[in-house]
């Protein structure tokens, strides 16, 4: 057993919740978890395969890291003897999750994957093999453990790209994310490519979030809120067709026209003759 070597620390005890968990499972056998907050897990040696929900499976090897969502079924086997850091984070009086994951949101400009498996660099695998030195020992200090968790995720921010940090913690991110209000206030004034860069989505990422949150692709969810908006310009409002093909992005007014024959079987002018203004 390892302790911090402050002198009367009220913190040295043998029972303790830490954030930082040292695990090992031999080959052949498995563990299962519910973890009650986000999780990175580091596979320091051997090869496992990671059921998250019985619903999507990992290969993780050794010096690879993936995030491990909060209230989630886990179910850990190993392909061979392994050795696992399970590193648990929220937030603190000293560690706000939230804000770490937002500057990372800020700063990157795509996440690549809707699942990432992470390799630990070179400067990474140095501190791990320091935590799993002092975790072999025994690491029974909060303090301590506190400290080095946030050494941790300091490092994670030095030695790795916003856009890997945003890919590894994508589904963090997402669930800090309102997508639906998102959409709902920015769909009038962009395509589908610019609303999934503002999300820093791929588009495929951001179509399967779409249909998700709204039942259909975003393509046609889009374009029945603009046939909604012309027909209401149309009937409603004196506003020439030049306005309302250009409010509605459309790069000129036979845009608008094959538009509304595919959406009312009438053209802009038939369509606003049925109500004189």
């Amino acid at each position: 057993m390892i302790y911090c070597g402050i002198k009367n620390c009220t913190k040295c005890v043998t029972s303790i919740e830490n954030r930082l968990i040292f695990d090992a499972i031999d080959s052949g056998l498995h563990e299962s978890f519910e973890p009650d907050s986000w999780m990175l897990l580091f596979v320091l040696e051997g090869q496992t395969r990671i059921c998250i929900n019985n619903t999507e499976s990992f290969d993780v090897i050794a010096k690879q890291m993936i995030l491990l969502p909060l209230k989630s079924f886990v179910n850990i086997s190993a392909q061979t003897d392994v050795k696992l850091l399970k590193c648990t984070f929220y937030n603190t009086s000293d560690f706000n999750i939230d804000t770490y994951i937002d500057g990372i949101q800020r700063t990157t400009t795509k996440i690549k994957d809707d699942n990432c498996i992470l390799s630990v660099n070179k400067q990474m695998s140095m501190f791990l093999s320091f935590l799993l030195n002092l975790g072999e020992k025994g690491l029974q200090c909060t303090e301590l453990n506190r400290l080095l968790t946030d050494e941790l995720f300091i490092l994670l921010r030095a030695y790795y790209s916003s856009d890997d940090l945003a890919s590894l913690f994508n589904k963090a991110i997402a669930q800090s994310f309102d997508f639906k209000s998102f959409v709902l206030k920015n769909y009038k004034d962009n395509d589908i490519q610019s609303l999934a860069d503002a999300c820093h989505m791929s588009i495929a990422t951001f179509n399967r979030r779409f249909r998700e949150n709204f039942g259909e692709s975003a393509l046609q969810w889009i374009n029945k809120r603009k046939a909604e908006m012309i027909f209401k310009d149309l009937r409603q409002t004196r506003k020439s067709l030049i306005e309302i093909a250009d409010e509605n992005n459309f790069s000129s007014t036979s845009y608008l026209t094959t538009f509304c024959k595919k959406y009312f079987n009438n053209t802009p002018e038939k369509i606003r003759s049925w109500v004189s203004v």
